[in-house]
């Protein structure tokens, strides 16, 4: 009998031996499955136990056991012949225990047998997803199709229609049919064919979620978003949020806000586009690199680029509020910078209300790049960036962690000759560390 101490959800063994029995109802199915995706205890035991169910299915179904009817108590109407006959019943599998004694058999099984007997040495009984739907989705484990639903670090997926994997802690994967890929971790999955949308709920920076493919990779930390990959590119578009773009190739990395576009291609530019723009046309071969200027600090060379200082930038006409303020904030950058990138993400420019910035600029087509990280607090600020007269990003550093920088970068226009961009805060202040123009 179960200790008093140790309390027993009855409604979950319910469900889960409804589930392992196959006759849960949909209302069943649905409520047990509510419980695991908000709970990713009962989701690891729900794991473990699915498991050991299997294992002792195996074990107990292997030879049929007589099995003798139990004597009476005195005075049920038996005779002493009936009672001492033993009867064998038709084979079938082992009655398992009541549930709350199964619970605590099996608790004790999983750790000391499954690591071996079922998941092979090295391996552990936890599941990091699931399958929420998985009609026509072949799952490969250590070279050998496994049922579903529940997903183990290293898990392939070949996915005939579409399916939908939950992460743990609630994300969501929704994979288009004919995409393959693998879930390598709890917080990064390899993309190698297809499309995955992605709905991810607010992570802490440093636990970002990946989707991974040769080309590039895509980090969020709470946002929705579309990763596409064929033979010859990888196609990022957000829905809503931030996520962080790197190219494999070289680590060249872009911020994509929301509603905007960028791709990995050969012969295409690495650049963001708003979703339903024509996509940016290749660089001029002599183009390149204009000009940057890093806000109140010295000359810098960025990535093997001369940056203006301020004073220099100043001299070229460069434009501020006169209320703007100009200051110096050192924080640990995530990710981490090279020594020059540092010290640029460390000066800043910032206004409590909008904050205008102009620069003498040729008319032409132009890459324009803006530098900034999160120098306060946690979740301190958020705006919204407008350039040449037109808003390019939304809730830009919203939710940010402090030390978190992004590079931004947006394709425009310029038709007077000035380089015209606003920074207006919806929460928090207006502020900007360094900007960089480029032929494009």
């Amino acid at each position: 009998m179960p200790s008093e101490s140790q309390p027993v959800d009855e409604e979950f063994v319910r469900l889960v031996y409804r589930h392992l029995d196959g006759g849960a109802d949909p209302a069943e199915r649905e409520a047990l499955a509510a419980m695991l995706r908000t709970d990713p205890a009962r989701m690891a035991e729900f794991v473990a136990l699915t498991r050991v169910d299997g294992w002792l299915h195996e074990v107990s179904g292997a030879v049929p056991v007589p099995v003798p009817v139990p004597v009476p108590q005195r005075g049920g109407g038996r005779t002493a012949a009936t009672r001492s006959r033993p009867h064998l019943r038709r084979p079938r599998r082992i009655r398992r225990p009541h549930p709350v004694r199964w619970f605590a058999a099996a608790a004790a099984l999983v750790v000391a047998i499954l690591a071996v007997t079922v998941l092979g040495p090295g391996r552990t009984p936890v599941g990091i997803a699931r399958l929420a739907t998985s009609e026509l989705v072949l799952i490969e484990r250590d070279g050998r199709n496994v049922a579903g639903p529940h997903l183990l670090a290293g898990d392939q997926l070949a996915v005939g229609a579409q399916a939908t994997v939950e992460l743990l802690d609630g994300s969501r994967l929704v994979f288009a049919p004919g995409s393959r890929a693998t879930v390598a971790t709890a917080t990064r999955v390899l993309l190698s064919a297809g499309a995955v949308q992605v709905e991810a709920v607010p992570r802490r920076n440093g636990d970002a979620l990946t989707i991974a493919t040769a080309a590039a990779e895509a980090q969020v930390v709470g946002t929705a978003f579309t990763v596409k990959v064929d033979s010859a590119s990888t196609r990022l578009e957000v829905g809503h949020g931030l996520v962080r773009f790197v190219r494999s190739s070289d680590g060249d990395a872009l911020e994509v806000p929301t509603g905007s576009w960028a791709e990995v291609a050969p012969g295409q530019p690495f650049a963001v586009s708003l979703v339903g723009a024509p996509p940016p046309s290749v660089p001029r071969p002599s183009g390149g690199f204009v000009q940057g200027v890093n806000l109140n600090g010295d000359a810098e060379v960025i990535s093997g680029e001369r940056w203006w200082s301020h004073a220099e930038a100043v001299a070229q006409g460069l434009r501020l509020p006169a209320a703007a303020m100009l200051t110096t904030r050192t924080v640990a950058m995530t990710p981490k910078v090279d020594a020059a990138t540092a010290r640029m993400l460390s000066t800043v420019a910032y206004l409590s209300g909008a904050m205008p910035i102009s620069l003498p600029l040729a008319s032409g087509r132009y890459q324009v790049e803006l530098w900034l990280v999160e120098n306060r607090s946690d979740g301190h600020r958020a705006f919204d960036i407008t350039i040449e007269g037109e808003r390019v990003a939304t809730g830009v550093q919203d939710k940010d962690v402090i030390g978190r920088w992004h590079k931004l970068s947006f394709p425009v226009e310029v038709r007077d000759d000035l380089l015209d961009l606003v920074i207006t805060p919806t929460r928090g202040d207006a502020h900007l560390m360094g900007f960089c123009v480029r032929h494009r």
